[in-house]
């Protein structure tokens, strides 16, 4: 950035001996943006107050960060050297010395104030590098550089990015404003803040400055506002909206302002140092500012989001006596959820509204990415004739891709002026369901569904038994429940089940047991507030356990339990989620799948069924089962039958052997209940009633037993049953 003219315009404080320096005091500098165009490459130039104070000169913008720099009293020689700014987990702020016109970087370099002080003077073609991460030969193409002339420096050990400041001088002087009367504030950049619900507007002051054609300044918060009133923080007297209108068709703020202190906002264009031309409008008395024209910081991601209002203005200053024409546009269905996926759209639409379009995306294809695209209602959109229009998003949208699986689409509905420009939009959620895809898929039982989701949404305790639940054969670790929310009318009043005869699955994926994926289920439940629920965990957001964010519950599976932990379970409704915005829950539940077990049924060559055979896992030593306690004995019961237990880890559809006496039977599993019989050739072996104490008696794995009691033994080398 080039800076020029630094005039005085107030008194400081006084030092505390009484005396106050010649130096102090407020000044006017003017500079050249240093941001580079890569289609032009112009230089702009700004005017930001400075000040010098206690042997400190100040260079406070919202253009940049701080530029402190030492004064020597006596000489008026002011000191710029390399200064670090501080740092965060993932960048660093630092300014360097440049010498630009010499391609040479320095330690420091100074500046020196006339004898009067009116003026400060930088030596030539001077000034600061400002970046983070390093720097990069990207830095050449700045507006600074291209003005001091010098574009082949070669800064082969930078890498990041940097913004350039060409110095030139500093004169006294300063901004002073005057009332430019009355304008009504409509405020739509405070909806990012969960306690704002609507675009508030309300009458304030305004300031045109005297020093620079088209720049005015107020304070919105500064009198009791609804903003206020719905934050519970009253007034706000420091923050300040700096707006040019220099440019009618480039409207900007200045800087970056924050209301109450709470969130952040900046324009985002070019002379808010962002990569971005997006502006406001100044015409017949009204300023206004469309959708992308503003960002808000979110300090949880440290990064930049749009601020999005459904195409109303992000900000909207009316000046006494100019007339707001009514460009609002609503949309609507009777029901979130279709029989046929079809819906019929009533529109409802402004006086001033000439015409409407609309165009039909995928849910998670909000309006943002739709015109970074380049699809946009505009040049996409189809014509309504009337108040109202049919879509069918499973088969028709703008991308041309029928919907395969269950999700949402959204409608946008834009409003256009007599000249075809769009004034404002609104968007309609619809729930598009399909039956779940049946191949693959093998009912294996039911079981009991202790229920997070809505528990935690509504504040209840749903328990839902006999949930029907399915595996897949050709993966054993993934699992799905049939319709689990039919049951949850009868715990909810107003709450409908809308899927009809659909199938609605909630798959689980269990492959990693230590991290369960839960993709995005349709529930089939439509609030008559919220609209029609969907849920999941992370994994439904695109997340997996190594992008998974802080602070997530996890899903884990325990033997055939699976478990929600707080903070795992999502939510999201049609009707009141933004496009992709999930709800965390902190509620907790349980998914118990059903248990694996086979009845084995051990019958003599005769047909008769054998009780008291020893029947065991053929396994059960590796799976930890201690076979040689009489304590995990299994034998069969009167009818011949005896149940065992198979570790969840098998699988629905694996293999175990079973031992029936010493004789081995591979089992092939077919869900959570198998049944296998076994035949054991009883010829020739003797049936007693007891074993006298000194016979010699071994089970069929030739251990000896002591006390034999019911089942087939080697009693002194010969089979004998023991009844």
């Amino acid at each position: 950035m080039e800076f020029k003219g630094l005039e005085r315009v107030a008194k400081a404080p006084r030092k505390a001996d009484g005396t106050q320096s010649k130096y102090d005091g407020e000044y006017i500098l003017t500079f050249i943006d240093g941001i580079f165009d890569n289609s032009t490459g112009e230089s702009v130039q700004y005017e930001v107050n400075v000040t010098a104070s206690n042997g400190v000169l100040t260079i406070d913008s919202e253009e940049f960060n701080p530029i402190k720099a030492q004064i020597d009293e006596e000489t008026g020689v002011v000191t710029f050297v390399n200064t670090y700014l501080g740092a965060s987990s993932s960048y660093a702020f630092s300014y360097i010395p440049v010498d630009f016109k010499n391609q040479a970087t320095f330690v420091s370099f100074t500046a020196t104030f006339n004898e009067d002080a009116t003026e400060l003077v930088f030596p030539s073609a001077t000034g600061i590098l400002e970046g983070g991460w390093g720097w990069t030969s990207a830095w050449q193409k700045t507006a600074a550089v291209k003005a001091a002339q010098s574009f082949d420096l070669n800064s082969t050990y930078f890498g990041g990015w940097f913004f350039g400041y060409l110095f030139d001088s500093m004169k006294k002087g300063g901004f002073t404003y005057a009332s430019a009367g009355k304008v009504t504030y409509y405020d739509g950049l405070m909806t990012v803040n969960s306690a704002i619900n609507e675009i508030y507007s309300w009458d304030i002051e305004i300031e045109e400055c005297n020093e620079v054609e088209g720049l005015y300044r107020m304070q919105p918060y500064a009198v009791e506002n609804p903003v206020g009133t719905a934050l519970g923080l009253g007034v706000d007297t420091e923050t300040y909206v700096y707006v040019n209108i220099s440019n009618p068709e480039k409207v900007f703020t200045k800087g970056q302002f924050s209301p109450y202190g709470v969130e952040t906002f900046s324009g985002v264009n070019a002379e808010n140092n962002f990569n971005a031309d997006y502006y406001g409008t100044y015409q017949d008395g009204i300023i206004e500012f469309p959708e992308p024209s503003f960002a808000f910081l979110d300090t949880a991601e440290n990064g930049w989001y749009i601020v999005s209002n459904e195409g109303q203005p992000s900000l909207r200053i009316v000046f006494e006596g100019a007339a707001v024409k009514d460009y609002t546009i609503e949309a609507y269905t009777d029901s979130p959820a279709s029989a046929n996926n079809t819906w019929t759209v009533s529109v409802a639409k402004g006086a001033d509204v000439a015409s409407v379009k609309y165009v039909v995306l995928p849910y998670d294809f909000d309006y943002s990415i739709a015109v970074n695209a380049g699809i946009t209602i505009e040049k996409y959109g189809a014509v309504v004739t009337g108040d109202s229009f049919t879509v069918s998003p499973a088969t028709s949208n703008v991308l041309n891709k029928p919907m395969t699986e269950s999700d949402f689409a959204i409608v946008y509905v834009g409003a256009f002026n007599e000249a075809g420009v769009m004034k404002g939009y609104t968007q309609l959620s619809l729930a598009v369901i399909f039956d779940a895809e049946q191949d693959g898929w093998t009912t294996v039982g039911t079981t009991t569904f202790t229920d997070p989701y809505f528990s935690g949404f509504l504040g209840g305790n749903f328990t839902f038994d006999n949930v029907e639940v399915q595996a897949k054969a050709d993966n054993s670790a993934v699992y799905r429940l049939i319709n689990p929310y039919v049951g949850l009318t009868q715990y909810v009043d107003g709450i409908e089940y809308v899927a009809g005869d659909k199938t609605v699955a909630m798959v689980i994926d269990a492959t990693d047991p230590t991290w369960v994926a839960l993709p995005q289920c349709m529930t089939g439940i439509a609030d008559p507030d919220y609209g029609y629920a969907a849920v999941g965990n992370i994994a439904a957001l695109g997340y997996d356990k190594e992008t998974m964010p802080a602070g997530i519950g996890v899903v884990t599976l325990e033997d055939n339990v699976v478990k929600l932990a707080s903070q795992s379970p999502f939510i999201r409704f049609n009707y009141e989620c933004e496009p992709g915005n999930w709800w965390r829950l902190k509620s907790t539940g349980e998914i118990t799948l059903p248990a694996i077990t086979v009845d084995v049924i051990v019958k003599g060559q005769d047909g008769t069924a054998l009780e008291g055979v020893k029947v065991a896992l053929a396994s059960a030593a590796e799976e930890g089962i201690d076979t040689q306690s009489d304590e995990n004995d299994i034998v069969t019961d009167a009818e011949g039958k005896a149940t065992i237990d198979v570790p969840f880890t098998t699988g629905y559809f694996g293999k175990v052997n079973i031992d029936v006496e010493g004789k081995t039977t591979e089992v092939t599993l077919n869900g959570a209940k198998n049944e296998v019989e076994v035949t054991i050739d009883t010829t020739g072996i003797k049936e007693v009633s007891s074993v006298s104490a000194d016979k010699v008696v071994y089970d069929i794995q030739g251990r000896r037993v002591a006390n034999p009691t019911r089942g087939l033994y080697i009693v002194n080398g010969k089979k004998a049953f023991v009844k």
